[in-house]
């Protein structure tokens, strides 16, 4: 591509991005060496775009007269970027909001994914979740139970519901499972810990009983 003067290129950035494009020119002054990056564009017309630079720095003796190289419109790439982390960012904000932990499991019971809010608590440790198995965490029976729940869950491809206890930290937690299923022979459980209300409610039958 021709030489495009470096004023008039300076110009059309952003002024948000002002400051990276003088440090890369910063870097071209002492280095005389190309630089990659990314920043945005004031077209004239307004429109902002986001550009790939692959520059090439041009020097008359010592100073910085000109830059030659590619620059590739990346906008479109950004923008979905962009939705993505917004979509997720959303994602978080539903999922620090729910009670529930939320796990993807496939039939054989392995942990695939975890979903969890800041103040939900896990039954195993986090670092060494993923890739083991619900009979790595219950015992015998509920494991049995949470991979039959699995597979019926995907060979009726419809919502399972059902309960279950477990012991931590040395007391019995009451949880409901909901599992919906999902392609590639994985199912997402929503986990919800309800012992409180099941001790409230067992005070009440105790209650009950002593009238």
């Amino acid at each position: 591509q021709p030489d495009i003067p470096h004023d008039y290129f300076s110009n059309l950035v952003h002024p948000d991005d002002k400051h990276l494009f003088d440090e890369k020119q910063a870097e071209m002054q002492s280095t005389r060496q190309p630089v990659s990056f990314d920043m945005r564009l004031i077209m004239p017309g307004g429109q902002i775009k986001w550009v790939q630079n692959n520059v090439v720095p041009r020097f008359i003796g010592d100073k910085l007269s000109a830059l030659s190289g590619v620059n590739i419109d990346i906008t479109e790439k950004k923008l979905a970027a962009e939705k993505i982390k917004q979509q997720n960012e959303r994602l978080s904000a539903i999922v620090n909001a729910m009670p529930d932990l939320i796990f993807v499991s496939d039939r054989n019971g392995q942990y695939l994914e975890y979903f969890k809010s800041n103040s939900a608590e896990l039954l195993y440790p986090e670092n060494t979740l993923i890739g083991s198995n619900v009979k790595d965490v219950f015992d015998e029976n509920t494991a049995n139970l949470h991979i039959s729940k699995i597979n019926e869950c995907l060979d009726c491809q419809q919502l399972i519901t059902y309960e279950y206890s477990a012991s931590y930290n040395g007391k019995t937690r009451y949880y409901e499972a909901r599992l919906t299923p999902l392609e590639n022979d994985r199912v997402l459980r929503f986990i919800r810990d309800f012992t409180d209300q099941r001790l409230k409610d067992n005070e009440v039958k105790k209650l009950s009983l002593a009238v």
